[in-house]
Formats: C-alpha cells, structure tokens, sequence
C-alpha cells in the first residue's frame, strides 16, 4: 500500500491505463551529475483526488497533495499546448537543483517552475537551474488572477497564459 493507500496490482494496472505521464530528465552536456529517473505524475487531477476522498475545494486545501495535483494540472496544461516538434522533460541534478519543467522548442529553452502559491518562493536550487541550462524565458506558474515580474528574466503567470507563450514561438 503506497501514499493514495492503494495496493500495487490496482496501481500498475491504472498506471498502464494512462493516467499518468512521465517526464525524462532534460539532458544537455553540462557537466553535472543528473537525476536520470522519470517523473510520474497523474494527468487527471479529478481521478487523484477521488482516489483520495476528496469531495470538495474545502477537502483539497491544506492536504498534502494539494501542491503535486496542481503540478500534475499545469504539466498536462503545458503538454497540451506544446508547439510541433517541442520537448518537455524536468531538470534535476543530485545536488538538488531543480526545474519542474523544460521545454525545448528548436533553439528555444523556456522553463517552468510550478508552486501551489499567490506568493511562490523558490529555492536555491531553482536559481542554480537557471543559472546551469540558460533558458531564453522563465516562468512560475501559480494560481495567480494575472501575471506579474518576479525578478530579472523569470515573470510569475496563470496557467491561461501558457497558451500565448507557446504561440509566440510559433511566429
């Protein structure tokens, strides 16, 4: 029995149902000792949470899920509205620095950062990310009502805004 108190044969038999996705480790000759292992997460944040009886906003706020089913929305958002020929997968080193989200589109790097908070903060890490993978454009994706600059190069933006971002590269 894991996390969503489900036994194992019922958990492979609805990963293999697709329900999930997986992200590969954004690979690029850094240097750096990277976590090579995929990323699971669930595409449909109505089936996770029924799996986790909760029945209301009021269930979802505050639960200790709360931060990896929003991920699990704006990733399969981001995978939705990727362009042609573009490629999503996360950053990750052993040294903890990491990215939810890299998309390379042609010579285009954009990141995501992705936090469950009007306020977001980030780590460290987040910053050594940007600083080893040098993407074009930075963004944090939170439930905000309107995007807004979080610092030099990285601007906070709902998840609506993915769309544009995403056709702007298609010009």
């Amino acid at each position: 029995m894991g996390w969503l108190k489900i036994g194992c044969k019922f958990s492979s038999k609805w990963l293999r149902f697709g329900c999930h996705s997986t992200l590969k480790t954004f690979h690029a000759n850094l240097g750096k000792r990277l976590v090579k292992s995929h990323k699971v997460y669930v595409r449909d944040s109505g089936l996770l949470h029924s799996l986790l009886g909760l029945t209301s906003v009021a269930d979802l706020q505050g639960h200790p899920m709360t931060g990896a089913s929003w991920e699990g929305f704006v990733m399969d958002h981001i995978a939705a509205q990727l362009p042609a020929g573009a490629f999503m997968s996360f950053y990750r080193t052993a040294a903890g620095a990491e990215l939810d989200v890299v998309v390379e589109s042609g010579q285009h790097i954009i990141a995501f950062e992705i936090k469950f908070s009007v306020a977001p903060k980030v780590s460290k890490g987040f910053w050594q990310s940007l600083k080893d993978i040098l993407p074009q454009k930075t963004y944090i994706v939170a439930p905000v009502q309107q995007r807004w600059p979080f610092a030099e190069d990285v601007e906070v933006i709902t998840v609506g805004d993915i769309a544009s971002i995403f056709a702007a590269l298609r010009v």
